[in-house]
């Protein structure tokens, strides 16, 4: 009896830790058929920096989220514009070179949307998402017969 109350006084003191979705889970649920790394993400050039996102490539669009789950932007891929990857300018001149992938799509008006990468792995990082939204790009752009 006094192990039945002592592990019932146990239970309301633990919490239970939340589930947290498997990126599978989550780019299962969105349709995404790959997901990249987003690196540190702006929704415009004057907007606050997002930490760690996420990027799941839907055949149709793109899906921007953070870890938690929390939707940033969406672009169709038809909307699309230019596409490209490029080193920044790094003051301190101290590691190596930050990297950004820069969107343009067109929304209500011209948008840039942009993905930065840092660390010795940012031009690798950038080169792949590039090449990545690319190809999925030119899926969807359209044929005219000749």
């Amino acid at each position: 009896m006094v192990a039945g109350i002592v592990l019932f006084a146990f239970s309301l003191l633990v919490h239970a830790k939340p589930v947290t979705k498997s990126v599978d889970a989550i780019a299962s649920e969105l349709g995404a058929l790959i997901v990249l790394n987003g690196g540190i993400f702006r929704e415009m050039p004057d907007s606050a920096a997002i930490r760690r996102t996420q990027i799941f490539v839907h055949p149709e669009r793109v899906i921007v989220q953070d870890l938690s789950e929390r939707h940033l932007l969406e672009i169709a891929l038809a909307r699309f514009r230019s596409l490209t990857a490029h080193p920044v300018a790094n003051g301190n001149r101290k590691g190596p070179e930050p990297w950004e992938v820069e969107i343009e799509w067109l929304g209500e008006a011209l948008c840039t949307t942009t993905f930065r990468y840092e660390g010795v792995f940012a031009e690798h990082l950038a080169l792949v998402t590039e090449s990545t939204l690319r190809g999925q790009w030119k899926k969807c752009l359209p044929v005219i017969p000749q």
